[in-house]
């Protein structure tokens, strides 16, 4: 959350696809990924439009960090509901306590696919269309627009603007 993609190919399908499918990552990543991803799907039957994608399998990383908090953690660090739940007998072969750092590393995994797609998009020069959409838009229709979402359609009508995102890699060009 926090990062805008904008009209490019890069798409939550498109990372999810990356995220399943990449030779890049850790098999153990790439095991979990996909277990966290046919559970979703399997448990979630009944909602025909229901696809998983990499932000549910981020947030399942999420909860087994949190269950497999170690018992005697400080309370500040451990998640109330692990009180109250456990883990499934077959998530405990990820436990990083138990066999490697198996979630630490499908953490970095994600995070990997995650940054290398918005950085596939982020250093391309915008096209006039994209920067003057709205502007040329608005000389045809009388446009009354208001958005709460985390767009940045917006941002791209103006030549000089800063989203807040530097990009991680050295070579990336970054605007002021």
């Amino acid at each position: 959350a926090g990062a805008v993609v904008e009209i490019s190919k890069v798409s939550t399908n498109s990372i999810t696809t990356k995220l399943l499918s990449s030779n890049k990552i850790h098999t153990s990543s790439k095991t979990l990924f996909s277990k966290i991803y046919s559970d979703l799907l399997i448990n979630n039957q009944k909602w025909n439009n229901y696809t998983p994608n990499f932000e549910d399998i981020f947030h399942g990383l999420e909860i087994l960090a949190g269950l497999f908090t170690q018992d005697n953690a400080a309370p500040e660090f451990k998640p109330i509901y692990k009180y109250f739940t456990t883990v499934k007998d077959d998530y405990q072969q990820f436990d990083p306590y138990k066999m490697d750092i198996t979630l630490s590393l499908a953490f970095s995994d994600l995070l990997k696919i995650i940054t290398d797609s918005i950085e596939s998009y982020s250093a391309l020069p915008v096209t006039n269309w994209y920067q003057d959409f709205f502007l040329n838009l608005s000389k045809h229709y009388n446009l009354d627009i208001f958005n709460l979402n985390y767009d940045n359609l917006f941002e791209k009508i103006f030549e000089n603007y800063n989203d807040g995102f530097e990009n991680s890699k050295d070579n990336g060009t970054y605007i002021e």
